[in-house]
Parts: structure tokens; sequence; C-alpha cells
């Protein structure tokens, strides 16, 4: 699932508004899926020259993502939109990474912390019984 939120001023009532306008079933992490979701979002909105920061974890599929917006609105739009500036990282996901090395430093070791970030960024789940083992 990629979540697709809309983060904009309504400059009538002078309100910050955040809604979640989308969340398409995407099939893998692969950039061409992930940006094929986006788009058709972006289009429906009428929004697609419109896209400010794009926030995400620190996944790579999210670098290759913001990269893929960057081609497509340079090549399609004749925009210049440049990922390695409009990209950001969800501060709540890198703080978290922080409190689980701080948590549980001395009790799981670094391969395996790493092993369970691969598995996420692959897009699996561990079952029940691979979680307690």
């Amino acid at each position: 699932m990629l979540r697709i939120i809309a983060d904009f001023v309504n400059y009538k009532e002078e309100k910050h508004i955040k809604a979640l306008i989308a969340l398409p079933k995407v099939d893998g992490y692969s950039r061409q899926a992930q940006f094929d979701a986006l788009l058709l979002v972006l289009r429906n909105y009428s929004t697609v020259q419109k896209v400010g920061a794009m926030i995400g974890n620190n996944s790579s599929t999210n670098d290759t993502l913001a990269q893929a917006n960057e081609a497509y609105l340079l090549k399609e739009e004749g925009l210049k939109w440049e990922a390695s500036f409009w990209q950001t990282w969800y501060m709540g996901h890198i703080i978290n990474l922080a409190v689980q090395a701080f948590l549980f430093h001395n009790v799981i070791n670094i391969k395996e912390l790493e092993s369970y970030n691969k598995i996420e960024k692959r897009g699996e789940q561990l079952s029940r019984k691979e979680e307690v083992a």
C-alpha cells in the first residue's frame, strides 16, 4: 500500500489541511509500480504539476520513487523538480529507528536487526513463530 497524503493551506479559511487522499495497493516495491500508483492519484486530483515535497521512510524505494517523479516531470511536463532537494525522510521513522537502537542495545545483535529491515523492504512479513524465535 502506498499512503498518499495531501498537505496544503486553504487560503479562504486560513487553515492548514492534511488529508489522506489515496491508499492504493502496489504490487511490490518497484520504482515503476509505486510511481504508476502515485501518478494515477495525482492525475485524478489534477495535481501532477503541484507536487511539493515527497516524504517517506529511509527505504531506497522511496529514493527511486522521487527520482521517477523528477524524470517524469521534466520529460512529460517540462518542469524541473529536483528529487535531491524535494525529497525528505519522515522524522518519526528516524526517531523510531534511534529508539529501537537504544532499547535493544545488547538485546538483539545488529545483524538480526538488519535482517528485519531487509524483510520489511522486500514487503514480506514474518509469521508469529518467526517473530518469537
